[in-house]
């Protein structure tokens, strides 16, 4: 059992990540979220991915969660972005 956990652990380290961005809105409940959550990390997973963290923007804080998307560096590899700089 410990070997297959184990073997589950580093196959999930190998895979691809992948962000997700969740924008709320004003009458979302928190099962809705779950709801959207859930399909995120179902989807992440039959297409190969792990699912990393899910930036959410909340009704009150807009646009914040989009720019921490952007802060935390999604798209950029090995301290380059995107357009090589």
């Amino acid at each position: 059992m410990e070997q297959v956990l184990d073997q589950q652990a580093a196959t999930a380290r190998e895979l691809p990540l992948i962000h997700g961005y969740l924008r709320e809105h004003l009458f979302m409940g928190a099962r809705e979220k779950a709801d959207i959550r859930a399909r995120m990390q179902r989807t992440a997973d039959r297409l190969g991915y792990r699912l990393g963290k899910v930036f959410e923007e909340k009704v009150e804080t807009m646009p914040g969660g989009i720019r921490s998307l952007g802060a935390s560096g999604v798209g950029r590899r090995r301290g380059r972005d995107r357009a090589g700089h």
